[in-house]
């Protein structure tokens, strides 16, 4: 390829520029391939299955603190909000107060039986 009788310098220099040359061109090309793989669209079709469930309260109320952001994971029965619901207070409040006086009650007539058996003579002293 390169002359028998040109100078040992010259035959470098141009080893030199054709290895250049070639390494621009790789580089050229290696450049614009690796540009265009970022810019391929691959269109594919199919079938993505999402597990999702859409929740809801048991009762109304306003949201007072939440515990779970959109995308967490959840597990059953984790806590996701807490509800402020004054009206299901109140009627717990008053279900709790019937259970007092219905207590207070019993107490009351099994006192007044034990009153009455130790009058009539038929119940023994518990003392």
């Amino acid at each position: 390829m390169l002359a028998a009788s040109m100078p040992l310098a010259r035959k470098l220099f141009l080893r030199n520029q054709i290895a250049g040359a070639l390494c621009a061109l790789l580089a050229l090309g290696s450049s614009i391939f690796i540009s265009s793989c970022g810019n391929r669209k691959n269109a594919v079709s199919g079938t993505i299955e999402v597990d999702e469930a859409h929740v809801g309260p048991r009762s109304s109320g306003r949201v007072e603190k939440i515990f779970a952001q959109e995308g967490d994971r959840l597990h059953e029965g984790q806590m996701i909000a807490q509800l402020e619901a004054p009206e299901l207070r109140a009627r717990r409040e008053l279900a709790a107060a019937q259970i007092d006086t219905a207590i207070r009650d019993a107490d009351a007539g099994g006192q007044r039986r034990q009153n009455a058996g130790k009058k009539s003579g038929s119940c023994a002293d518990e003392d």
